[in-house]
């Protein structure tokens, strides 16, 4: 909780500054682009991560990670193609063409959630929650290093884009390397069958999870993705520096106690 808490604090007290480097429309429009990436990301490693802290074995829990980690990269491919799809075909709106130029940065996001979702789990498996602490700092501040810097260089959505895709991914590699350096002969172990069959033992988790977690997101991305299209983008932004501060207890207490 400590580390989440730092993290956000950065985030928040951050806002007076970010605000004097973006406009209320262009923060607007990253809410419309974070209400996709977070509609997705839920469920780009197939709800892997809730399985792996569960076998006993350490050769399976490590089957399962790898196969998560594997599964990222074409799961984001896919749900990029069917969100720029839906775009194209009038189905988000015409909110749509404001995050048309900067939807190429969403694997790059979806791909870092799901890393460190998966990598996240193997640290709560190992109590590792000292790292994970680390981790949660070094989001917050990595985002919001990002913001700032692109911001002074004018880099407008496509800065917000990629701080965001920075903050989702900050951590992965501090977390990749403590699993290798405590759990080498467990992933030595791994090979495409025994994913396969680790994938078949804990089926439910992306055969059931998976559809569950996209009906509750779409509770809270799609109400964004109308606001964007019947409010406009501006306000969309106001909304969304409300909510930047008003989340803060949720992310506190919520996802630290979750984990």
């Amino acid at each position: 909780m400590g580390g989440t808490a730092a993290g956000q604090a950065i985030v928040v007290l951050a806002s007076p500054v970010v605000t004097r480097l973006y406009t209320e429309s262009q923060l607007g429009v990253l809410r419309f682009y974070m209400a996709l990436i977070t509609f997705v990301a839920v469920v780009v490693s197939l709800r892997l991560e809730l399985a792996v802290p569960l076998p006993q074995e350490d050769r399976v829990a490590a089957s399962l990670l790898v196969l998560g980690l594997l599964l990222v990269v074409p799961m984001s491919l896919i749900a990029l193609a069917v969100i720029w799809l839906l775009g194209a075909n009038g189905w988000l709106g015409p909110a749509f063409k404001e995050v048309r130029g900067i939807l190429w940065v969403l694997p790059l996001g979806t791909a870092g959630a799901g890393c460190y979702l998966m990598l996240s789990s193997w640290a709560v498996r190992r109590h590792g929650y000292k790292t994970l602490a680390a981790t949660r700092f070094s989001q917050g501040a990595g985002l919001v290093a990002t913001q700032i810097l692109l911001g002074w260089m004018r880099a407008g959505t496509l800065g917000l884009a990629l701080a965001d895709a920075v903050g989702r991914s900050a951590g992965i590699v501090r977390l990749l390397l403590g699993a290798l350096r405590g759990d080498r002969e467990a992933f030595r172990t791994v090979t495409v069958s025994s994913m396969l069959a680790a994938l078949k033992r804990y089926r439910n988790f992306p055969l059931v999870s998976t559809w569950s977690a996209l009906v509750n997101t779409a509770g809270f991305s799609v109400p964004l993705i109308l606001f964007a299209n019947y409010c406009g983008a501006q306000i969309l932004g106001l909304v969304a520096l409300a909510e930047r501060v008003l989340d803060a207890p949720n992310a506190l207490i919520g996802q630290a106690v979750s984990r």
